[in-house]
């Protein structure tokens, strides 16, 4: 993971500065709408979109404030299909690699919002220490081969 990236540092601040004081103002629910949704989507729609996605990527997988990375990354799971599906799966992967089990539920909730084929077979190598995440792993694996017609979902180690 990168610590910085080419979107401008005032703009990074900004961003980060924004989503910081919307969770503050008002925590991320499940199954719930959030405002940071919206600041997430915004920021998107800029010509940097892409430099965007490398801040959102930083964000999501800050181990250091977990909590906040972990929201971050459910809100940008909650986008309809940011950037490309390699991106996606790139950070679900970097997700379930984080030491923290909010970061990795949130990379698993994200693959099971995007949806992508490719996504249950990351889940499905993925070794997880939690009992309750890993029950919710299968799950998602499941309910992702099923959309795609898929064979039935192998048990994560």
């Amino acid at each position: 993971m990168k610590t910085q990236c080419p979107y401008t540092a005032p703009e990074r601040a900004r961003l980060s500065y924004r989503l910081h004081a919307v969770f503050e103002a008002e925590p991320l629910e499940s199954g719930m709408d959030h405002p940071a949704e919206e600041i997430i989507a915004e920021a998107l729609r800029r010509p940097e979109s892409r430099d965007v996605l490398e801040c959102l990527e930083n964000l999501s997988l800050d181990a250091k404030r977990p909590g906040f990375a972990a929201s971050v990354l459910r809100c940008v799971g909650r986008q309809r299909n940011p950037a490309g599906s390699s991106w996606r799966a790139r950070l679900v992967r970097a997700g379930l690699e984080v030491d923290d089990v909010q970061i990795r539920d949130a990379a698993v909730q994200a693959a099971e919002s995007w949806g992508d084929r490719g996504l249950a077979e990351i889940l499905r190598s993925h070794r997880e220490t939690e009992s309750w995440l890993r029950r919710y792993i299968m799950d998602v694996i499941s309910d992702l081969k099923e959309r795609h017609g898929l064979e039935k979902a192998g048990k994560p180690s």
